[in-house]
């Protein structure tokens, strides 16, 4: 996805966002890789999941905040 990554205009646009917010980081890396997030339980049960799908993709934090609240309830 190196090549093609990067001549997608989502990809700019989300750079673009996250430099308005203030979001600290840096381009150091290769640039290949893509991220996710997890929320796993008890047993490897996982509560959330999201891969990302294009540089920039990032994860809805109340939907993970969400699934972290399940686990708690389940917990009880």
């Amino acid at each position: 996805m190196l090549l093609t990554g990067f001549l997608r205009a989502s990809v700019y646009y989300r750079l673009y966002q996250t430099i308005q917010a203030g979001v600290p980081g840096n381009l150091k890396g290769d640039g290949t890789l893509l991220g996710g997030v997890f929320v796993l339980g008890p047993d490897t049960e996982v509560a959330y999941e999201h891969r990302e799908g294009a540089f920039g993709d990032s994860c809805d934090v109340d939907e993970v905040m969400k699934a972290v609240e399940s686990l708690k309830k389940k917990k009880e």
